[in-house]
């Protein structure tokens, strides 16, 4: 007969340290979409989004919009230094109301924001655009 001895040690594992962010003021975003009616309703929805965003997690916000998606032929640059000012505009953007604070770009424009975090949030889905068209004969 043989045997095996082994030993087992069991706690818990040290937490990982969270690497860390350069900070950069954020000065805004980009917000783009097909048609102004769906800017409209994505703004709407991102400001509903930008109500449960912390603080610390607008920088990544604003990253994730400008840089997470392929700019559309509708699009504007929210000028907002804090999550607060971005959804007060983001709202005023829903409701068919240009504020001064927001400028409208060229469909083509040089991507912008290098120097924000590399950090992406979840967002709500882009309100696609059902439109039927009938075949002509």
């Amino acid at each position: 007969m043989s045997g095996t001895n082994a030993h087992v040690v069991v706690g818990a594992s040290p937490e990982p340290e969270a690497p860390a962010e350069p900070v950069a003021p954020v000065s805004g975003f980009e917000v783009s979409a097909r048609t102004p009616e769906a800017l409209r309703t994505w703004a709407a929805l991102l400001a509903d989004r930008l109500a449960s965003v912390k603080d610390e997690d607008y920088p990544a916000f604003a990253y994730t919009l400008t840089h997470g998606r392929a700019p559309l032929a509708t699009a504007v640059r929210i000028t907002a230094g804090d999550r607060t000012e971005a959804a007060a505009l983001l709202r005023s953007l829903a409701g068919d109301a240009v504020p001064s604070t927001v400028a409208e770009l060229p469909a083509h424009r040089a991507p912008g924001f290098t120097d924000l975090p590399r950090r992406v949030l979840d967002l709500p889905a882009y309100p696609w655009e059902r439109r039927r068209h009938a075949p002509t004969a």
